[in-house]
């Protein structure tokens, strides 16, 4: 695990909007000061989380009946001792001063995978 050097240049994901996406990602940022990108991996449990070979994606979902819009980043790759690997995604929802006032989770792409919720990233960079 590293510190990413320029962090300032990363935004903010809660202040994005439609015109921000789809956008490739370089580094999701958290608030320790540690960054998900193609050089560090990251853990949460027994789960460690990698950018994929392919380009990682940030997309705004929008269900449009009410519900509240969160991106969702593919591309990413969840590993387990026991489970392998699996191609996953990162959803962020902002629930606007709901409880709690933001959700985060790894979706695993395989049946019987539960999700993993985790503490939220503090920013995304994005290349330019």
């Amino acid at each position: 695990m590293c510190l990413l050097a320029g962090v300032a240049a990363a935004q903010s994901w809660k202040g994005l909007g439609p015109s921000d996406f789809p956008a490739e990602v370089k580094a999701i940022v958290f608030r320790t000061g540690n960054a998900l990108d193609r050089e560090n991996s990251l853990s949460w449990g027994q789960w460690t989380v990698r950018f994929g070979s392919g380009k990682v994606i940030a997309e705004l979902y929008d269900p449009g009946n009410g519900s509240m819009p969160s991106i969702n980043i593919t591309g990413l790759i969840c590993s387990n001792p026991v489970a392998g690997e699996k191609a996953c995604s990162l959803n962020l929802a902002d629930t606007q001063g709901g409880n709690p006032p933001e959700a985060c989770v790894f979706y695993v792409r395989d049946q019987g995978v539960r999700p993993l919720q985790i503490r939220c990233p503090v920013s995304i960079k994005f290349t330019q």
